[in-house]
């Protein structure tokens, strides 16, 4: 399958574009129904449970959409490639997405859905594996020791590099190669006299 571009007007949502893209009423013996029953997207990516009623028959199954998004700088600026979870993605989705998915069509389509869903689920067993990191916790990142100072949320966190107190960025992707530390056992104060 390839790319499809089009025209999206500026400050519509890839999300709310697609969504009006993809529906259609199901109308018997005469149309096929593409119904949305949920669905999310990030910035590269769109993923859908789609309910599709057929015309003829009214026959009504559920599959798993994911779309690749591209935006672009002419007048078609708006860009997606389409793909079934049987045709194996190799994006990940976000995992509320997957839980709903999981529940709404408990079994994959095909071996490349079901080797795709094991993978997705992998990747987020390994996420729960990572440590939680907090501010005021001490990391070793590429042999270097760490404070994190302050949490910029999905950015990552802050960080003050001990002991010469150069201030980083670190993203959340790589506290994978993060090692949680004890904290530098800090210096009593003398007593006064």
């Amino acid at each position: 399958m390839g790319w499809t571009y089009t025209h999206k007007e500026t400050g519509v949502k890839a999300r709310e574009f697609l969504r009006k893209e993809l529906q259609q009423d199901y109308i018997p013996a005469e149309k096929t129904g593409f119904k949305i029953l949920t669905d999310t997207a990030t910035l590269t990516e769109y993923y859908a449970v789609i309910e599709r009623t057929d015309h003829k028959t009214g026959a009504a199954e559920r599959f798993c959409l994911v779309c690749l998004i591209r935006n672009c700088g002419d007048y078609h600026n708006f860009g997606w490639k389409e793909m079934e979870e049987s045709m194996g993605p190799f994006v990940i989705p976000p995992r509320s997405f997957f839980n709903a998915l999981e529940h709404m069509i408990p079994e994959p389509d095909g071996e490349y859905g079901r080797e795709w869903r094991e993978r997705c689920r992998a990747y987020y067993a390994r996420l729960d594996a990572l440590p939680t990191f907090k501010v005021g916790d001490e990391i070793e990142l590429y042999e270097k020791r760490f404070r994190l100072i302050a949490d910029l949320k999905r950015s990552g966190f802050r960080a003050v590099q001990l002991p010469f107190g150069r201030q980083y960025r670190i993203k959340r992707t790589q506290f994978r190669s993060a090692t949680l530390l004890d904290p530098t056992p800090q210096p009593e104060a003398a007593p006064c006299n």
